[in-house]
């Protein structure tokens, strides 16, 4: 799950930047307020990158992650049925500060599970392999958006992915995070 988490952010950022354009014409945003469409979401991302991390030792890293994950979803369900300008930042806003709780708490718990050494490089450099996948030749998920409906219904492609977080707890003796 926690390298789901990084493949669901890229997935995301691929799915942004081949909808601007369309987001431009539908909901008739303007060439200056465009910007706040994937400014939004980086800035809450990267604001709330360290309150996640720090939240995550007294909430609980699964928590987090689950709350951080139903945030995306949700919030990509609001900006892919927005109908206007104000209502489409607001939903990226929330959507880069469920990223930013995602990620942290998934990152804390990967560090957590894998104490030794060479266990934690190899589950960091396994985690990182969905960074690396628009950059390759092959199918890529900035293709994937592309076969999409177009304009703002983009976004809830996050949606589905999230929905992972509506299953049942294991019990506690089956999980060490």
């Amino acid at each position: 799950m926690l390298c789901a988490v990084a493949f669901l952010d890229i997935v995301d950022a691929s799915v942004t930047n081949v909808a601007v354009p369309h987001i431009l014409t539908s909901l008739r945003f303007s060439v200056r307020s465009l910007q706040w469409v994937p400014s939004a979401y980086l800035l809450t991302y990267g604001g709330f990158m360290l309150l996640g991390g720090r939240l995550a030792d007294p909430l609980g890293r699964r928590n987090l992650l689950l709350v951080g994950t139903m945030l995306v979803g949700l919030s990509s369900l609001v900006g892919g049925f927005a109908g206007n300008v104000g209502v489409s930042i607001g939903a990226r806003l929330a959507q880069g500060l469920g990223a930013a709780l995602m990620l942290a708490a998934a990152l804390s718990a990967l560090t957590a599970t894998f104490t030794t050494s060479r266990d934690r490089q190899s589950a960091l450099g396994l985690c990182r392999q969905p960074f690396s996948i628009p950059a390759s030749n092959s199918a890529t998920p900035s293709v994937w958006p592309s076969s999409l409906p177009s304009g703002p219904l983009r976004f809830t492609i996050c949606s589905p992915a999230a929905s992972p977080c509506s299953t049942p707890r294991p019990p506690a003796s089956a999980t060490r995070w």
